[in-house]
């Protein structure tokens, strides 16, 4: 990287873990979360590990129930690399926050490292939890690999938000919206993870509502 002279990247699975140890300095949010997914050249030569993905999990969390998340039962699918920045961002705002995954071991071990008040469980305890729950972040790969949820109870309205996005996402937003839920996809997290990273390398505020249009706009045209 160096030899090539760049002076940011962005880091994507399976490799983000790898970028935090590569860095010389890292974020709070980086240390935090044990992952960096953009890099940045911003005192001389060393490279500096930040996570945009909590400022992008942000945006999605704010366009599906607000800022506010006191009080608010959300349920987290998922226990691996997309997950924790989502439990860092959840425990941070005070989120009364349950985490179901198909190994409890490895839901446990989220819980303790970034949301120690977590309750947490076996996946086939979605649709209990997910009765009473204000929110369900579905943050788990079921969809690339074809699998599906477990039933999930009626939605009336509550929202229902995938990390992902196009096909990876159809199969649980299909399933949610079926179950009566408000579903958003991944895409304003997308976007506003790479705004942040942008802003990182440029110190400029890209237009995130002009960005997801135009992201919204490509993926529909590929269904």
């Amino acid at each position: 990287m160096a030899r090539a002279g760049f002076s940011g990247l962005n880091i994507t699975l399976p490799h983000k873990l790898a970028a935090l140890s590569a860095a010389a300095q890292s974020s709070p949010e980086a240390k935090a979360i044990g992952a960096a997914n953009t890099l940045a050249r911003e005192n001389g030569p060393e490279w500096s590990a930040h996570n945009t993905d909590v400022a992008g999990f942000s945006d999605a969390l704010g366009a599906a129930i607000g800022i506010d998340l006191r009080d608010k039962r959300i349920v987290l699918v998922g226990a691996g690399g997309a997950a924790r920045a989502a439990a860092f961002e959840l425990a941070r705002r005070g989120a009364q926050l349950a985490i179901v995954n198909r190994s409890k071991a490895n839901a446990d071990t989220l819980a303790r490292e970034l949301a120690p008040k977590a309750e947490t469980a076996e996946l086939e305890r979605l649709t209990s939890l997910a009765d009473k729950a204000d929110l369900v972040v579905n943050s788990a790969s079921l969809g690339h690999g074809g699998a599906s949820l477990p039933a999930l109870p009626s939605g009336k309205g509550r929202p229902f938000l995938d990390m992902s996005y196009g096909k990876a996402a159809h199969a649980a937003l299909s399933q949610a919206r079926a179950a009566g839920w408000d579903v958003q996809d991944g895409l304003r997290m997308l976007v506003g993870q790479a705004a942040a990273s942008f802003h990182i390398w440029f110190g400029i505020a890209p237009d995130k509502d002009g960005a997801l249009k135009a992201c919204q706009a490509v993926v529909a045209a590929r269904r």
